[in-house]
């Protein structure tokens, strides 16, 4: 056996031997990291969703919190189920909403039991209910029901296949990578031996070089990933896209551009090099990167169709990159360069699919705080955003020495119409009555559903001659506000309003509330659909200037 020969067959044996041994090592340690990281994923899920459960304002029944663990789960792409701490379930996204109630007791449950001894269990198991196998996290934490702590679990699951589908893909580029490197190892042992060790030391200079640039390239990817993750909004991560991307992609400008469902339409919002020149908004059919389901690079010298949101006279080469997390396209990343190199165009899907699940993320984020401040039936802000909102406004208004109005409004003989025409028809006026108050209020007012049929408003910066116009107007618009029955009866409603206004010499805003409160209870006593003041306004304007502040 010659010199050459062995100087190669022996490595590569050895690389061999080593790489098999690893792989099965590796191969291990990502089965467990994998379910390590599925465990963390359904354990923040099972956390967020019971938390999601707490804010909730509605009586905690099945009617309340199956639309919860549906609502969830169509945005996390896993089931969520809802159990109450007897073992019934509640909640689940899985199961149509009739045969929840039906659903056997859970409590016997290896997860549920393991939960309800340490707080928290999990376990693989196969699912009778929908014949596959799941992976099940739960959680078990009291939350206020009505003034009283009530025990919950919030169960998270994902189907195995899930599971054993990752680790198989993992498992093939892990092999490919064995397979890459020892192809790698082998051609710079032959290009070694055959140079001699005259080009050595270059070589060794030039894989340094290239080990060196991947590792900054890596570490740069690792920071991006980091402060993505922690970007709270999407303000947040356009600060890091404008920072970190020119590093990442030399000599390159662009933007991201995010679909909006309710337009139909896609918009530019984040952006790093050159100012953008062309339009912020686009249709989905103007970009063929979402046309063809991947990515679109139109060279400047070439015949390549370009895609029609470019609007603007081309100097550069286009390459347009659909973002897609969890199956589904969010956006689109849009990248100009004078010329593009395979290994810019791999270096920017990479990119690309980063920043994809980044901002799936912070939508998912940002779907939930929405989730947990807004009234699911008024869509207005519950009392949790409006108190949270309030003691800001209280801090700047203590500063700033303004005042802060506050209008507690409450719907008379409710009552009477929800026993009339049932709760059906309750809810429609509610509805109405609260699309009036948004129409009615500016854009900085807070409108509030206080809690049945009982609303606050709260209004920055105000005056009293201001509020009194406000709380007249509302007074007599909520009397004009009709609702169809069936298109044979029209139902109209008013209103009781009390007024207060806080101010510095205010001890808090909750006694300025309970002010306005006590005004609307006085509006009610002296024959309700009326405007009654606390005692905050009579500083403020004297009864003298009520006239003439109620016709400017």
């Amino acid at each position: 056996m010659t010199l050459v020969v062995r100087s190669i067959l022996l490595p590569s044996i050895v690389l061999i031997a080593i790489g098999v041994f690893g792989v099965f090592t590796i191969d291990q340690q990502l089965r467990g990291n994998m379910e390590q990281r599925v465990e963390q994923e359904l354990h923040r899920l099972a956390d967020a969703s019971l938390a999601a459960l707490d804010l909730s304002d509605n009586p905690l029944n099945i009617n309340n919190i199956d639309p919860i663990a549906k609502r969830i789960g169509l945005m996390t792409k896993t089931r969520i189920t809802f159990v109450d701490s007897e073992g019934t379930v509640m909640g689940d996204s899985r199961v149509k909403e009739e045969l929840v109630g039906t659903m056997s007791n859970h409590l016997h449950r290896s997860e549920l039991v393991k939960a309800k001894e340490m707080g928290f269990g999990h376990d693989i198991r196969y699912s009778e209910t929908l014949d596959k196998n799941f992976f099940y996290v739960a959680v078990y934490k009291p939350i206020e029901v009505e003034g009283t702590r009530a025990y919950y679990f919030a169960r998270a699951s994902v189907s195995a296949d899930v599971l054993n589908s990752q680790i198989a893909h993992m498992r093939m580029a892990l092999l490919s990578i064995l397979l890459a490197a020892m192809m790698l190892v082998g051609a710079i042992a032959f290009m070694v031996l055959r140079w001699g060790a005259a080009s050595t030391k270059e070589k060794q200079v030039l894989l340094e070089s290239e080990i060196a640039r991947k590792t900054q390239q890596i570490e740069r990817m690792y920071e991006l990933d980091s402060l993505l993750n922690a970007s709270s909004d999407l303000e947040d991560a356009g600060k890091v896209v404008s920072k970190l991307i020119p590093s990442l992609l030399a000599n390159t400008s662009g933007a991201i551009s995010i679909y909006k469902p309710s337009r139909n339409q896609l918009k530019l919002q984040l952006f790093w090099g050159a100012e953008w020149q062309d339009s912020l908004y686009f249709s989905a059919e103007q970009c063929w990167a979402l046309r063809k389901g991947h990515e679109h690079l139109s060279h400047l010298d070439s015949s390549q169709v370009d895609c029609e949101h470019f609007t603007q006279p081309k100097s550069q080469a286009t390459l347009c990159i659909p973002l897609i997390a969890h199956g589904e396209t969010i956006g689109v990343m849009h990248v100009l360069k004078a010329g593009f190199e395979d290994a810019d165009v791999a270096n920017a899907k990479a990119i690309a699919k980063r920043l994809a699940m980044s901002i799936a993320n912070i939508e998912l984020k940002t779907s939930l705080r929405h989730l947990a401040f807004k009234d699911p039936l008024t869509r207005l802000y519950n009392r949790r955003y409006l108190f949270e909102t309030l003691s800001q406004w209280v801090a700047a208004s203590r500063n700033k020495h303004t005042e802060i109005g506050i209008i507690m409004i409450d719907l008379d003989h409710f009552k009477l119409l929800n026993d009339e025409y049932g709760h059906d028809v309750g809810d429609q006026v509610l509805v109405a009555i609260s699309q009036f108050y948004l129409d009615t209020v500016d854009a900085s007012d807070i409108v509030c559903r206080y809690g049945g049929e009982e609303f606050c408003i709260a209004v920055p910066e105000s005056n009293s001659a201001d509020l009194m116009k406000l709380a007249h107007t509302l007074c007599e618009g909520m009397a004009e506000v009709s609702i169809d029955i069936d298109n044979t009866k029209k139902v109209k409603v008013t209103g009781s309003i009390g007024v207060a206004i806080f101010s510095n010499a205010c001890s808090s805003i909750e006694h300025t509330i309970t002010e306005a409160d006590a005004a609307l209870y006085k509006a009610k006593e002296e024959g309700r659909k009326c405007v009654r003041y606390g005692s905050s306004m009579d500083g403020s304007i004297s009864s003298k200037e009520l006239p003439n502040a109620m016709s400017k």
